[in-house]
């Protein structure tokens, strides 16, 4: 069995152009309430209107300890806007306000794609015991600095113990 681990608050946003994150509504409040579904709904999303700064959710806590030596997936549907530019979004959890545990980088498309990556053994072992303060950040790059792209999805998949 398994326990997911959704969006459950803004924490905020970073560096230049992070300011310009917002809901498909252009709301800046109650972000992580569009990508926090438990399955795709690919009206709801956040963006960020140009490349730089990133989005910093909090995730929901477990309900039970999760266990260390089983699969821990980090699952994100995202998209760029439209155009030739490379589009490209970095995914991190991080623990806390300043340990980054994982990240992974991804080359979006225009179509809405799923991206997933596991955690290493060592990047399980560096969370420990400590699932209480996880967040997602999300980092929009590319070759174009006016480049957009979405995020309509992310959880975090973690293996409950015994």
């Amino acid at each position: 069995m398994s326990q997911t681990l959704r969006p459950s608050s803004d924490v905020t946003t970073y560096g230049s152009g992070g300011e310009l994150w917002t809901d498909g509504s252009g709301n800046q409040t109650n972000r992580y309430a569009e990508i926090n579904e438990t399955s795709v709904v690919y009206g709801d999303y956040i963006r960020a209107a140009q490349n730089g700064g990133a989005y910093e959710c909090h995730l929901t806590n477990p309900s039970l300890t999760p266990e260390s030596a089983g699969t821990h997936t980090i699952r994100v549907t995202a998209r760029k806007h439209s155009g030739t530019y490379t589009q490209t979004l970095t995914v991190s959890l991080r623990q806390g306000s300043s340990t980054e545990i994982a990240s992974e980088t991804f080359t979006l498309t225009t179509s809405n794609a799923n991206y997933n990556f596991d955690l290493t053994a060592g990047e399980v072992t560096a969370l420990g015991a400590a699932y209480n303060d996880l967040r997602l950040r999300f980092d929009f790059g590319g070759s174009s600095a006016t480049g957009t792209g979405q995020v309509s999805w992310a959880e975090f998949e973690v293996p409950d113990s015994g």
